[in-house]
């Protein structure tokens, strides 16, 4: 192989022209990807940060509902229960109610039957005086 003027001349031309497309082309393409991998962290970040967010409002929604729903099945077993309490209330007074008509009505057959064999007396009195004087004619 042979050195001559022609090598060195291939041989400056090609240092030019590296030096000249890393100026001109590998470091601007080397800072825009530079640039993308920073937009993307970035975002990546933001999306993490986001992604979190979420969960602690998932976390704080489910919270929210398990206490919203522990309070509405306090609420209803207490209403549930008054209702209860209140039935019985009502049941208690009607019975009173009925023994109290039950016992008034006893008494009025009572006081009727009283009134029915003094006057089945009367009638059985007067029969027996009719027979009586009947019988001595």
């Amino acid at each position: 192989m042979e050195f001559n003027a022609t090598f060195f001349v291939v041989l400056i031309s090609f240092l030019m022209f590296t030096y000249f497309m890393n100026k001109i082309l590998y470091v601007p393409i080397s800072n825009i990807i530079e640039k993308r991998n920073d937009v993307i962290k970035s975002e990546y970040d933001k999306a993490k940060v986001a992604d979190e967010e979420a969960a602690a409002l998932k976390k704080q929604k489910e919270d929210i509902l398990f206490t919203s729903n522990n309070e509405a099945r306090k609420l209803v077993a207490e209403k549930v229960d008054t209702a209860n309490s209140e039935a019985k209330g009502l049941l208690l007074d009607a019975k009173q109610n009925i023994m109290k008509n039950i016992q008034i009505q006893r008494e009025e057959l009572t006081k009727n039957s009283d009134e029915l064999k003094d006057k089945l007396d009367n009638v059985i009195e007067r029969l027996s005086e009719e027979i009586v004087s009947k019988v001595i004619k």
